[in-house]
């Protein structure tokens, strides 16, 4: 089963408080994919303000910054030219 979960693994902040569970490339921003998780109630952590990288670095500090921008799965930059 660890096979096929998230490829990344996961890891818990400093405090285990959340869970992030997809690394390297984890994120708060709302809608990611697996995303980071409150581990008192097992909610999905959401940010939606312009700060939200910052505020998703704060509960790792132990963990690298990943570069959080949400880039789209498939991109073609020719794709105007067909």
């Amino acid at each position: 089963m660890r096979k096929n979960s998230f490829g990344g693994g996961g890891r818990f902040s400093p405090d285990g408080n959340y869970l992030a569970l997809s690394l390297p490339n984890f994120s708060c921003r709302k809608g990611s994919y697996p995303g980071v998780y409150d581990t008192r109630t097992w909610k999905k952590v959401e940010f939606t303000t312009p700060d939200v990288d910052a505020r998703c670095d704060a509960l790792f500090p132990n963990l690298p910054t990943p570069s959080r921008t949400l880039q789209p799965l498939c991109v073609d930059e020719d794709f105007n030219e067909y």
